[in-house]
């Protein structure tokens, strides 16, 4: 009897026009009232608390506008603003977010095979094609190191990023990370595991640099173990976002991987196998007629 996935956490940034015409960004918290209730009954009541998006007014021109506008498109609006004056925002807990941990395989030695010139332009590339599908799938790039990242979806601060289609999303843009990654000059191979579950997302000060964003909990720890224990060209999903996929889809087909502790999406194929060891690995076929098949 709670509130609908999307609704649990704050939208964020949403255009509302006001009273003299003008759409503003708002921030929207919707709570129950009449909590004793059924969510969908004729007398139940809601409130929403509408937190407007205003930037401070030591930004309102010239270079300091510019420079709180790349803050804003990096932390999120509400953050910049807490950082232009001068204070760190308090850390964030998320009862369910769905994570990708991602790693390139063999980093170390493609490194050391090429000279700087050629990795920094490698690595600009990466980072240039993960902005941009984190764009078209509403995915928020949360941790990056030089060999790999972590990024979040159902926490509702980045526009479109709905509670209820969060798997879905994060599975499609690593699908298409995997594709447009493999199709370069410099091909790239990931390792990446998917999980759902809480976290926390803190704030790190520093002296001089602007806070580091720092990503903890559950959900982060089961996506790095999964991301570990999988093999190139497919995805490693725990069995939570097998269910939680299974559920934003309607495909109860899908049910039959999420007891597992968890289950590999082919990326090629995109269908999910039965969930076996990386020691079983290269000593089993993955066409063999006893291993499950299910295309999502």
């Amino acid at each position: 009897n709670e509130l609908p996935e999307s609704l649990k956490h704050p939208l964020r940034l949403v255009d509302v026009e006001c009273g003299d015409k003008v759409v503003r960004k708002f921030n929207i918290s919707v709570g129950r009232l009449t909590t004793d209730l059924p969510v969908g009954h004729k007398e139940g009541l809601f409130y929403a608390l509408l937190s407007a998006v205003v930037k401070p007014k030591a930004t309102e021109s010239g270079e300091d506008l510019e420079a709180w506008n790349q803050i804003a498109a990096a932390y999120g609006y509400n953050v910049a603003n807490d950082l232009a004056e001068g204070n760190i925002p308090d850390p964030e807990d998320f009862k369910e977010t769905c994570v990708l941990s991602l790693s390139i395989v063999n980093y170390a030695q493609l490194t050391a095979e090429v000279d700087a010139g050629k990795v920094s332009e490698w690595m600009s590339s990466i980072h240039g094609i993960v902005a941009d599908l984190c764009k078209t799938y509403s995915v928020q790039r949360v941790q990056t190191r030089a060999d790999g990242l972590i990024c979040i979806t159902g926490t509702n601060k980045v526009a479109g990023d709905i509670s209820n289609t969060a798997v879905s999303r994060m599975k499609d843009f690593t699908l298409a990370l995997h594709q447009k990654l493999g199709d370069q000059e410099m091909r790239t191979i990931l390792k990446t595991g998917i999980s759902v579950g809480p976290c926390t997302m803190a704030f790190i000060k520093t002296s001089e640099r602007l806070p580091s964003v720092s990503l903890f909990g559950d959900a982060v720890n089961l996506a790095n173990r999964l991301q570990l224990r999988t093999q190139p060209g497919f995805v490693n999903f725990g069995g939570s976002a097998v269910a939680r996929l299974a559920a934003e889809k309607e495909d109860l087909s899908l049910l039959e991987f999420s007891g597992a502790s968890a289950a590999w999406l082919d990326i090629k194929e995109e269908e999910f196998i039965s969930p076996i060891s990386p020691q079983e690995f290269g000593h089993r076929d993955t066409n063999e007629s006893n291993l499950r098949h299910r295309k999502v």
